[in-house]
Formats: C-alpha cells, sequence, structure tokens
C-alpha cells in the first residue's frame, strides 16, 4: 500500500514542505532574519514572481531592482540560477525586458551617456553582445597581424633628384 503524500498549500510549516519536496539549501532572509530552506518549488515560484514585477513595473532599470524587493543578494540569486533552469529562463527573459526598455530610452531619449549604454547593453541583450564579440574579434585579428614590412627596391640616382646625405 503507497503512502499518501500530505499536500501542504502555504510556506509556514517548512518541516513539513521538506518532506515532500526535494530541499537542496538554505539561506538567511533578509526579511525575518531566519535560516530558510530553498527548494525547487520555491525557486519555480520565484521565477513566476519576478517576471510578473518586471512587468508590472515599467520603471525598474536593472535586475537588482527586484532583488532589493525581495531583499535578496545578487551572489544568492546567482547561485540559484546554477541550480534552477526555470529561475534560470526567467532571468534571462527579464533581461530581456530590461534591455528592451533600456533601448527604447537610448532611442527616445534626447541625451543620453552612449557609452555606458554600449557597456551595459551587452548584458541585457544577446544581440549586443554578439555585435561587441564580433567587434573585439576583428579587434583582435588587426592586432594579430602584426606589423608588415615592405622591402622597396633601391631606385638608380639620378641627375632630378639629389642623393640624401
Amino acid at each position: 500500500m503507497a503512502k499518501s503524500k500530505k499536500i501542504i498549500k502555504d510556506n509556514t510549516d517548512c518541516s513539513a514542505r521538506a518532506k515532500q519536496d526535494s530541499w537542496w539549501g538554505e539561506y538567511q532572509d533578509m526579511i525575518t532574519l531566519r535560516v530558510t530552506p530553498v527548494s525547487n518549488h520555491y525557486l519555480e515560484q520565484l521565477a513566476i514572481e519576478m517576471v510578473q514585477w518586471f512587468e508590472a513595473h515599467p520603471d525598474a532599470k536593472r535586475l537588482t531592482d527586484f532583488y532589493e524587493t525581495k531583499r535578496l543578494y545578487e551572489k544568492t540569486l546567482s547561485e540559484w540560477r546554477k541550480r534552477s533552469p526555470v529561475l534560470e529562463k526567467a532571468v534571462e527573459y527579464c533581461k530581456m525586458i530590461l534591455g528592451n526598455r533600456r533601448e527604447e530610452w537610448a532611442i527616445t531619449h534626447p541625451t543620453y551617456n552612449a557609452g555606458t549604454l554600449q557597456k551595459v547593453m551587452t548584458y541585457y541583450s544577446t544581440a549586443w553582445k554578439e555585435d561587441a564579440e564580433w567587434k573585439a574579434k576583428l579587434n583582435d585579428e588587426a592586432l594579430n597581424t602584426g606589423a608588415k614590412i615592405i622591402v622597396m627596391p633601391q631606385y638608380p640616382k639620378t641627375d632630378i633628384v639629389p642623393e640624401r646625405k
């Protein structure tokens, strides 16, 4: 006879949820200051919440804007992204949203810092990143070709052109 699993509807009883979900780590929640377990389910919910948050906040300009609302460190999210493909895809989608906003702002805004925009857009947009890599590759190829030495034949001496001293 198979055991029936008790379905837990909220996150209040972490020890009960840990028995039914695959827990693999924990972090210190900066809201409650308690050590909180982290599961794949938690990361999937965080991914959904992240996408919804960026779609609802058109003034958000950085990924860390969301991290601040959840009081999470960027390093923590980076580690979680390695463990959760769903969270990784959500972050990439949010980066695309932010990249589109930044690019649209740069096009419509009369004054902007082109140097800063060019640096950060490679992080938010795949197209900008590929373009920057292509330019860097061209630059490397140009630098690696080395100096070209051209040997010119000696011209015969004539009365018209005096000899150099």
